[in-house]
This record gives structure tokens, sequence and C-alpha cells, in this order.
């Protein structure tokens, strides 16, 4: 069931609020009322690169949309000594229990992708069902010939917006990176500008990112084989090498799991078409069964 067309209602208010989640203020914004769905941003971005969605999405669910930890443009609580992808899932499952949401339709692109198969994976109480865009983890795939040419095209994608980084470039890091995500020289540019100036108001997360200790949960193909929930890893027709072989293989390796694909999208999908990509999250969780 397609989303309704936003020309034929008027638009629903989005709520922004913080909640102090594990001794730390976290922005979030929501709209709507219902099954509750909540929406985890990418690297360089926070809960606004989900608004449009919010609007969209509030029309038949209780939309929620949060900015993780040392993103967005609050104070941060330390120098970021706790940023890491366990921080954000821990982080994401305390909000779930703390906001009272009960299991919800957990919605996750590129790195909010990789969290949200962490939280689903570490904490199934808190998830009815999963969708993801991209996802940005690939360490559960057991295939040598994919995990190298998965490793590799990753190396490709980010190596210059690290470099840019290393050298002191954070601002500059940021369109490299989105342009390497989308393997399409120009593509951060073409964004919207209040979509560019969130992603650059980020850009100081990704000096976190980019040297961080802390590597990723280690997920494995059996940790995925284990996991019970509804699962959608979508991509699109255009994705990297890099997030087409984590998606597919999740979706092999979870029981049920599905890969959909969007003819001739690219990486920043999610922003360009906010009303495809609710159409398509639409789909997703009406093909959820009911509990019980």
């Amino acid at each position: 069931m397609s989303m309704p067309d936003p020309s034929l209602s008027p638009p629903l208010a989005v709520r922004a609020a913080h909640s102090t989640v594990r001794g730390v203020s976290l922005a979030y914004a929501s709209c709507g009322e219902g099954a509750p769905v909540l929406l985890l941003h990418g690297l360089a971005s926070d809960h606004r690169a989900w608004l449009p969605h919010l609007g969209l999405l509030g029309r038949r669910y209780r939309a929620m949309a949060l900015t993780q930890r040392y993103f967005g443009t609050d104070a941060w609580a330390d120098d970021g000594a706790s940023y890491g992808m366990q921080t954000h899932v821990d982080d994401a499952a305390a909000f779930i229990a703390q906001l009272g949401l009960g299991p919800v339709h957990l919605v996750g692109w590129s790195y909010g992708g990789a969290v949200a198969l962490a939280v689903a994976i570490r904490h199934p109480e808190c998830v009815a069902s999963l969708c993801t865009y991209d996802m940005a983890l690939a360490t559960f795939i057991t295939d040598e010939a994919d995990a190298r040419e998965a490793a590799n095209d990753r190396t490709q994608m980010v190596g210059p917006s690290v470099a840019a980084a290393k050298a002191g470039d954070i601002a500059g890091a940021v369109p490299l990176l989105l342009d390497g995500a989308c393997a399409q020289p120009g593509a951060f540019l073409a964004l919207p500008l209040p979509v560019q100036a969130m992603m650059r108001d980020n850009a100081r997360a990704l000096a976190l990112q980019f040297g961080a200790s802390s590597p990723p949960p280690p997920l494995s193909a059996a940790e995925l084989a284990g996991l019970r929930c509804p699962a959608v890893f979508a991509i699109g027709g255009q994705t990297r090498r890099f997030y087409r072989l984590a998606s597919q293989t999740a979706a092999r390796l979870v029981p049920g799991g599905r890969c959909i694909e969007i003819d001739a999208a690219r990486h920043l999908w999610p922003v360009q078409e906010p009303q495809g990509f609710c159409d398509m999250l639409s789909d997703v969780i009406d093909s959820v069964p009911a509990p019980g």
C-alpha cells in the first residue's frame, strides 16, 4: 500500500524533543500515532535527514527519528571516547525501552542500517521488523571472494574521504564520502541545500568514525541465521558492490529475509526521493504479520 499523496492533505506537525539515554541527551523527532517506526540515519547525518519522511509516515504510524550519539549539532558530553557502533546499538535499544515504544519497525540507512541489524540481533525484544537500505556492514560474509570484493570496494569508496579527514580537511571529507558512496562525482552538490547543510553539520563526527579504535560488532553468519523478525534488505539498482554484497548475503542468511532492489536508485535515494522511500517502507511494514 503506497503512502498518501502529500498534496492531498495538510502536512502533519513534526515534534522535536530530547531524551536522556544512558546518561546522554539525544535529539529526536516524531510524528503521528499508530505502530511505532524508528528511523536511524547514516554517517554525516542526523535525525533531520528523516524530517520529510516523518511527515509522510506519520499519517499511518508513530514515526520517530533519533540522532545518534556524537551526531547532530548538540554539544558532546565527552571528547568522543565512547564513539562506536556498539554505543549506538545500545543507545537505540535503550531509547526504544525508555520511551515505552515496545517492539518497533526498525529502519536504517547505510551506517544506520548496520546499527539496526545489530540491534535486531543483540536486542531482539526491541524489534518487530527490520528494513535497511544500503546497509554498511559485511562482517558476516563468509565467501572469501565476496568478502575480499566487499572490503576492496569499501576501501575505494571511503579512501578519499579518509585521506581528507586525516589531512585536517574534515569539511572536505563530507562531499567526498557521499560522492564515494554513490560512485558518482557531484552527487553531494546535487542534493537540496538544506540536506547539504545538515550533512556538513555532521563533519565533526567523521573524525571520530575514521579514528575509531572500537571495531563494529562482529556480527556472524550464525547470528544472522538466528534472527527471527521479518527482515528486508533494500538496495539501489546503482548501488556499490559493498552494499550489494552485504545486503544480498544478509538476506540469504536471515530466515525469510528478502533483498529488494530499487531501479536506478543510488546510495542517496532516501533523501533524494522521500516519497519513494516511504512508499517502499510502507509496503514492507504492511507485509509484516500482525502479532499473535
